[in-house]
């Protein structure tokens, strides 16, 4: 159990984003967290990360208070965030680069890893918005992160490279099998990538669902007309539209 969430409230001045959250996330699962925009989720995330404070409770990995970021958790934002100037080759062994110490072999294994081998020397301007994306998880795996903090890193993309990309992660996920913790707005997303899905009410964000996903692996997307799917979905869409509590 690496990471617990315990009674994390946040307040930023008199407005509440978070209320008592407690949520223990296993080692080795993916947890997708659904939630409007505004109910606190990337707030959740940011705690987890170490790049904010809660106002009370605490948020522990391993049984060790999260105080600060560190490179057991590494984070990918919606915005793939590439440095223009440096290739792709480059832009995913900057991080290591900041640690002293580029093991190339292991970039270029990441590389094939996210199906990108071929293009080492492309600049970002030279790749797709689906291409720069894998890169920005490419970056975020060479770390060796222990935790994969996602927050809404397929939000800026076209319909359908986003379904790719969906696809892309969920094949990557059963190959690495690393923590991820998943944070989006889109229902159909959170279910069809989530081992287990936590459904966040409105602000201040309280968690009004929490609940394994009952489809199996590998995932497509023939499975979101299952009855299984639906009948998640509906739930789902209960607690946004607030009619699940």
């Amino acid at each position: 159990m690496p990471i617990a969430i315990e009674r994390a409230t946040k307040r930023f001045g008199n407005v509440a984003a978070l209320d008592e959250i407690s949520l223990t996330v296993e080692d080795g699962s993916f947890v997708t967290i659904l939630g409007a925009s505004g109910c606190g989720k990337s707030t959740l995330l940011n705690m987890v990360a170490g790049l904010e404070a809660p106002s009370s409770g605490q948020i522990t990995l391993d049984g060790r208070p999260i105080t600060k970021p560190g490179p057991d958790r590494v984070v990918v934002f919606q915005r793939a965030g590439l440095y223009p100037w440096l290739s792709l080759r480059d832009n995913i062994a900057f991080g290591l680069k900041m640690r002293g110490k580029v093991e190339w072999r292991e970039v270029d294994r990441v590389i094939e890893l996210i199906g990108l081998r071929g293009f080492e020397t492309h600049r970002p301007y030279e790749l797709s918005g689906g291409m720069q994306q894998r890169v920005s998880i490419a970056r975020a795996l060479v770390m060796h992160p222990r935790v994969l903090l996602m927050d809404e890193p397929f939000g800026a993309l076209d319909a359908q490279t986003r379904e790719n990309m969906q696809e892309f992660l969920t094949e990557l996920w059963e190959r690495i099998r690393a923590t991820v913790i998943f944070v989006t707005h889109d229902i159909d997303e959170a279910i069809i990538l989530g081992s287990r899905l936590v459904v966040m009410s409105a602000r201040p964000g309280r968690i009004s669902l929490d609940e394994n996903v009952p489809l199996g692996r590998p995932r497509n997307w023939d499975m979101s007309t299952t009855p299984e799917f639906l009948q998640l979905k509906r739930a789902a869409r209960q607690i946004l539209a607030g009619e699940g509590h």
